[in-house]
């Protein structure tokens, strides 16, 4: 080693006496533990840095272009000689993150093989891959590769959708449906206040752009059985990533919500199932509900508004949960309409029993609020147990934050209180 290695000549090196000189220095160095000396005649480069991948990328820049190839060729060699043998596990990691430090892209065929057997390197493969994609077939073929391998796992779906539809935009809807049990998965992993899903869903539509989303590819997203985490992001909420406008002057049309100068027209309307999304969501009917259950001794009160549960809590007593409610709805009333209904709520709820809800929509001012039983809205032998409650409340991960899930968990009449306030919600505004 120290003979080859002191007489190496970067500049003359033939791919070879590259890999020979890299393979032996990456030996040397994470087993006989020469140290830098095992890089000769480039030990000044060694130990710099924190990273050993970062060492050998500073000796790759200061290479001449000619010699920068043989070194990515050299990489992509050593990786399929040796990349599947254990005892060579940590060259292998090295050599994964010099492949995407200098910009590799030779060892996007080998890569997809490392991960046979094994998901050792997974983390490594996918990040790589994903820094390596371009628009190319051997791009595409390697993430596809990933994709179906037996150790891949939904960690990791969200990376290598963005980068399938980036180095194959027009084959979006393809990937998305391919990748939707796993999106599916992450979805179900994540903290309510993640946006993980958001910067998904964003970097699709930045590599996809406007004018791939047209009505037959939306209508077929609207099928795909596990892609409402993208329905949600793009169509869902006031702070959706896109907008329709089923009845605009030229025709039905999608905006970005952040800029409406851009849009693309649509060639026909989206299928009433998507177009109900949009309509669900993008209604300037703002609602506001609120319901009291009682179960034995327990009260409980929630609030809705702005597309979510707002407030979720126990009383002391009827008449606190009244009062409270009185206070909750007049907050989010018109002037005009605070006192008039103040004076006959109380009343109205009295007379409901067990449980009682009230709804009303704000910019509605000629609109008498509602009030009325709620027991239908939830059935109560639905919530029994707590496998019930999680599945009652799935659907509402963005109406329903952890905190009052978690309550909801924990007493019936909480979990009722709070799926009875969404579902009154959605029915006012289905019916406006």
């Amino acid at each position: 080693m120290s003979e080859q290695s002191t007489s190496f000549d970067a500049s003359n090196a033939d791919a070879q006496s590259v890999r020979t000189w890299m393979q032996a220095g990456l030996d040397s160095y994470l087993k006989e533990h020469l140290d830098p000396w095992a890089f000769r005649p480039f030990e000044h480069y060694i130990g710099v840095r924190d990273d050993l991948a970062e060492d050998l990328r500073a000796i790759y820049q200061d290479l001449t272009p000619d010699v920068q190839g043989l070194w990515r060729s050299a990489i992509r060699d050593i990786l399929a000689m040796q990349g599947r043998d254990p005892s060579k596990g940590s060259a292998t990691r090295v050599l994964i993150d010099l492949a995407a430090l200098v910009r590799a892209h030779e060892v996007l065929d080998v890569l997809p093989a490392l991960l046979a057997g094994t998901d050792s390197f997974l983390d490594q493969v996918v990040r790589t891959a994903v820094a390596l994609a371009s628009q190319t077939d051997s791009a595409r073929a390697c993430l596809e590769r990933i994709r179906t391998s037996p150790s891949f796992s939904p960690d990791y779906a969200g990376l290598v959708l963005r980068a399938l539809c980036h180095v194959d935009p027009d084959s979006w809807l393809d990937h998305v449906e391919n990748l939707a049990r796993p999106m599916n998965a992450l979805a179900e992993r994540l903290d309510d206040d993640s946006t993980a899903l958001r910067f998904y869903a964003q970097t699709i539509l930045d590599a996809v752009s406007l004018s791939r989303l047209r009505s037959a590819a939306l209508n077929r997203l609207g099928e795909i059985a596990d892609s409402t985490w993208l329905l949600n992001e793009w169509f869902g909420g006031p702070s959706s990533v896109l907008r329709y406008e089923p009845d605009a002057e030229s025709g039905p049309r999608l905006l970005l919500r952040a800029d409406s100068t851009v849009s693309v027209k649509l060639n026909e309307p989206l299928a009433p199932k998507l177009s109900s999304i949009f309509a669900q969501y993008h209604s300037t009917d703002k609602v506001v509900a609120a319901v009291l259950v009682r179960a034995g001794q327990e009260i409980w009160v929630a609030g809705y508004e702005d597309d979510r549960v707002t407030e979720l809590m126990q009383m002391d007593s009827n008449a606190d949960a009244i009062d409270w409610m009185k206070e909750y709805l007049n907050k989010r009333m018109q002037t005009h309409m605070q006192d008039r209904w103040s004076d006959t709520l109380a009343p109205q709820l009295a007379k409901q029993s067990p449980s009682a809800g009230v709804t009303f929509r704000p910019s509605c001012d000629a609109t008498q609020p509602w009030v009325g039983p709620i027991d239908s809205l939830v059935d109560t032998t639905s919530i029994n147990t707590a496998t019930q409650r999680i599945r009652i409340f799935a659907p509402y991960r963005k109406q329903v934050n952890e905190t009052h899930r978690r309550a909801a968990m924990h007493s019936r009449p909480a979990s009722k209180a709070a799926a009875s306030v969404v579902r009154l919600a959605e029915s006012t505004r289905a019916a406006a």
